[in-house]
């Protein structure tokens, strides 16, 4: 079937491309693999640990940007939302394994991260699929007492169990789906084409913000995720000869069936000081369900709230940017 291009759409396309795009951070971390990242606060904030955050199947560094802006202002640190390769702005490539992920996550820290800071180790937060592949380079890390090798201080895992297997969920629909769509329509229709395999409203616009304008043919759009290697971390676990001794949070979203109550001795057995958090009324794509917590993040606002209106202080349910911050700076 022949495309129909409409050159008023590319005309605006165009317009809205160059007054919105800045230019892109990336960092070798091999011959064929550069990840693209975005880096919060200076060579300056270094009141504690580098944080480095590493997002889910279909997810980019920018699902991060608000929670980053806001974690950096409170804990006065450098902060890195990258893009994981095979998604974003991150190079495409025909391997896609938590082993290859994990590489390349350790490469970042040491050779861009490490060479920035005045420390050691960092902190690593990986949600979803990067949470698997953050969870790869902890158990990756030296065992026992020598800690100087060692890269991470602390570990979070936002919303999946590291030994168990995407195919019990819908992820193999979704990516089925999104192969399915012809990308030669207008972002509209594509929408409602991906809508007949999609009905979930979240979860579809969550899988468009993959949607980009494909630079080899004007007119005509992509995904940014590369479709054709994603699929190949579905079957994957994660598992360790030796477990990570290190302080761990497991973030769980309490509508979520991605962490089960079945799943946390098996967590312990790998992660042994790992605390379990619940947050409330999150679900799976806890990205976009965290819009829902927004509000809560913006910190100020929120206790400018509460002395409006008399509330008590001390009975404020921790949000997620405070659970955050109470493991790093523990």
């Amino acid at each position: 079937m022949t495309a129909s291009i409409n050159p008023i759409r590319i005309l605006f396309r165009r317009m809205r491309l160059s007054a919105q795009c800045r230019p892109m951070s990336s960092f070798s971390v091999s011959d064929d693999v550069e990840i693209a990242y975005e880096a919060y606060g200076s060579s300056d904030d270094k009141a504690t640990n580098p944080l480095i955050i590493c997002h889910g199947l279909f997810g980019q560094k920018r699902n991060w940007h608000s929670i980053c802006k806001e974690l950096q202002r409170r804990l006065g640190n450098q902060i890195y939302a990258i893009d994981l390769r095979n998604h974003g702005d991150s190079s495409h490539t025909e391997e896609h394994t938590f082993t290859t992920m994990s590489e390349d996550i350790r490469a970042f820290i040491t050779g861009k991260v490490l060479k920035e800071a005045e420390f050691e180790r960092v902190f690593l937060l990986g949600h979803s699929m990067g949470g698997k592949a953050a969870a790869r380079v902890a158990l990756n890390q030296p065992s026992g007492s020598d800690l100087s090798q060692r890269l991470i201080e602390k570990l979070i895992i936002e919303d999946i169990a590291p030994h168990r297997q995407y195919t019990d969920s819908d992820v193999p629909e979704l990516i089925d789906a999104m192969k399915s769509i012809k990308l030669y329509k207008s972002r509209k229709e594509i929408s409602e084409d991906l809508k007949q395999r999609v009905p979930n409203d979240s979860v579809r616009q969550f899988l468009l913000t993959n949607l980009d304008d494909d630079p080899k043919d004007k007119g005509l759009f992509r995904w940014k995720c590369n479709l054709n290697s994603v699929d190949q971390c579905v079957n994957e676990i994660v598992i360790g000869k030796t477990p990570y001794s290190g302080p761990t949070l497991v973030l769980i979203g309490a509508k979520s069936s991605y962490v089960r109550s079945e799943d946390h001795d098996k967590i312990l057995e790998a992660f042994p000081k790992a605390e379990f958090v619940v947050v409330p009324d999150a679900v799976e794509f806890v990205m976009e369900s965290s819009k829902k917590l927004i509000s809560e993040l913006k910190v100020n606002e929120l206790r400018a709230e509460l002395e409006k209106r008399g509330l008590d202080k001390g009975g404020v349910k921790v949000t997620l940017l405070e659970r955050l911050e109470k493991l790093v700076m523990m």
